[in-house]
């Protein structure tokens, strides 16, 4: 239909606006374009249209928005990351891939599915997170590791303190069964075999004072 327009209605033309574009378009439907027999149905447009009128539909308020589309896939973290900032993906599951379409303004995340899961404005600096506290994935690992660092920064008589919360950590994801989940089991379980001394952690295989009882303490996990 645009050929077909370009190359008769406009076809030789110049216009001063889109308004008298517009405005001589029109004339042009009406005298001419809709009285026409339509080369291969051998029918009046204006006949055909009249008939198709009842089935069409309102065009959108908002006109076609241009995005760019790409598969990501989902971290540890749950956040995929978009043009060097990083967005929440939740509920898409960890490791998972998700198609993201990138407009103007705003991040889109769907599933494989084509149902969008998530929005978020588009970020306008590098490396920001756009993540709620909701949003955010308890990992038992990164945790115990964050607790002995601090621990290590204060120092050795910290020790029994930062333990005691591992220890919460580790009972608190503890299967029906009584067994340790496995990502817990890897980063926790050793640590139920350790006692604090007064001067370093004393384990199950010997004695390891201050910081370098932290350190061992580290390798275990």
């Amino acid at each position: 239909a645009i050929g077909h327009t370009q190359s008769t209605a406009l076809k030789g033309r110049k216009f001063d606006s889109i308004e008298a574009q517009n405005t001589w378009l029109a004339h042009w439907e009406e005298r001419w374009a809709a009285l026409r027999i339509h080369g291969r149905k051998k029918r009046q447009v204006l006949e055909m249209y009249r008939e198709e009128q009842p089935h069409l539909r309102a065009l959108p308020l908002q006109g076609f928005r241009y995005f760019k589309q790409a598969t990501r896939t989902v971290d540890d973290a749950g956040l995929v990351q978009v043009e060097s900032s990083y967005y929440a993906a939740l509920p898409a599951a960890p490791h998972s891939e998700v198609t993201v379409r990138i407009f103007e303004r705003d991040i889109e995340i769907l599933d494989a599915t084509g149902q969008m899961l998530r929005r978020h404005p588009k970020s306008e600096r590098k490396g920001t997170f756009a993540i709620e506290h909701a949003d955010r994935i308890f990992n038992p690992s990164r945790e115990s590791a964050r607790l002995l660092a601090k621990a290590e920064r204060i120092g050795p008589h910290s020790a029994a303190r930062e333990l005691g919360e591992i220890r919460k950590l580790r009972a608190q994801f503890k299967t029906a069964e009584g067994n340790v989940s496995s990502p817990v089991s890897r980063g926790l379980a050793d640590t139920t075999r350790a006692q604090v001394g007064e001067f370093g952690v004393a384990t199950a295989g010997g004695s390891l004072g201050g910081r370098r009882g932290l350190r061992g303490l580290k390798k275990m996990m």
